[in-house]
């Protein structure tokens, strides 16, 4: 009886590590979620012997990204949400703008380039996009197609992951 689909994107805090156990059990157990977002990019590690490890990152670690309609009157998936024990807390939702940020961000590794803007650690940048425009933070990484950034949000120092065109440098290190 879906006339038309009012389903949103909500923001959701869970614990590091656990997406694959998370995602699990919401394919299992919520179906009334539509689709899941956990926006990831693979970093490259040089080895001393030479090789190279690939690992994937989350450019949002600790953010998971769900689409499901929500009900005032029958919170049903906020209570399934929430009864799960790496599900640590609601953040929000998410609008429209945020999200073709975070897709963009998950793209990153297909089209973005690094060699537009050259950042060094201990840079001081200031956000330009997406979720967290506005932002300062200072440079603590620098990945082969993003920026490893560290802010402060809700009183405490996290780190996420940028692409280089969502940022300004507003200070050098060292200069």
């Amino acid at each position: 009886m879906e006339v038309n689909d009012v389903s949103q994107w909500y923001v959701w805090s869970i614990k590091l590590g656990k997406y694959d156990l998370i995602s699990q059990f919401i394919a299992d157990k919520v179906p009334e979620i539509k689709n899941i977002l956990y926006p990831t990019i693979t970093t490259e590690r040089h080895l001393k012997n030479g090789q190279i490890k690939k690992k994937k990152t989350p450019l949002y670690s600790g953010y998971l990204f769900l689409q499901y309609s929500h009900d005032p009157s029958n919170p049903t998936v906020w209570f399934k949400l929430k009864g799960h024990p790496f599900i640590t807390s609601y953040v929000g939702p998410c609008t429209p703008a945020d999200l073709v940020s975070v897709d963009s961000l998950q793209k990153l590794e297909a089209v973005n380039k690094m060699d537009s803007k050259s950042f060094l650690i201990g840079d001081q940048i200031r956000v330009n996009g997406g979720v967290f425009k506005g932002y300062n933070g200072k440079v603590v990484a620098t990945l082969d197609k993003a920026v490893r950034v560290e802010m402060e949000s809700h009183n405490k120092l996290v780190r996420f992951v940028f692409s280089p065109d969502d940022l300004d440098i507003i200070g050098r290190s060292g200069l």
